[in-house]
């Protein structure tokens, strides 16, 4: 269901942004991501003492990209990437919880060095998301917001396609819940820290330096 409610908001934007005047500059496009990281969480189980334990993390992912600079001479560009997610979160000593997140970026960059072959831009990540997976019986949800440094890299082929690479260091917070076959709530709270490295392919619409 999240897939298809996914597959629907991206052709809807397509669609929109198409509709749009010819005059508009913009870049839309697709990106793969991976990577990896570590965590602790406090995990509260109803009628228990609460537990502190570690995690190791990893997650790949896919989406689509929406910026508003990708090639032109431009100091400021906001780069919105909507997706879906796969998140591991492998529990010392326990099970590795498999989440499939719906992933919401927001990327504040700054163009710091400008040609009509290369942009390389710099700022702050803001990462929302939401996932749900069910584990020994167990429905359990987890909602994650991240926040951090990333640094990226366009270059441009022509007038019209951009190859871009960025890369990232976020500061997550986490929380979860679920609801044990017995009626006993779990829920926890966390944080962790996630690099990543980011691929996408990127098609300009009168986007040029």
């Amino acid at each position: 269901m999240k897939k298809f409610c996914l597959a629907h908001f991206i052709a809807i934007v397509l669609v929109s942004v198409f509709m749009l005047s010819e005059s508009l500059a913009m870049g839309l496009g697709g990106y793969y991501t991976f990577g990896s990281g570590s965590g602790t969480w406090t995990i509260n189980t109803e009628g228990s003492d609460d537990n502190d334990i570690d995690t190791d993390d990893s997650g790949t992912g896919f989406g689509f990209i929406l910026d508003t600079a990708v090639a032109k001479d431009k100091l400021f560009n906001y780069r919105l990437g909507v997706g879906m997610e796969k998140k591991e979160y492998e529990i010392d000593d326990g099970p590795t919880l498999k989440v499939d997140n719906f992933v919401i970026d927001n990327d504040f960059g700054f163009g710091v060095y400008r040609t009509p072959n290369i942009r390389l831009w710099l700022g702050p990540e803001l990462k929302i998301s939401y996932g749900t997976e069910t584990i020994d019986g167990l429905d359990y949800s987890v909602m994650s917001f991240g926040v951090g440094p990333v640094i990226g890299l366009n270059y441009n082929i022509g007038d019209r396609f951009t190859l871009g690479v960025k890369s990232g260091y976020l500061f997550e917070g986490t929380a979860g819940y679920g609801e044990e076959d017995n009626g006993d709530s779990v829920d926890h709270t966390g944080q962790d820290t996630f690099f990543y490295i980011n691929f996408a392919i990127i098609y300009r619409l009168n986007d040029i330096f």
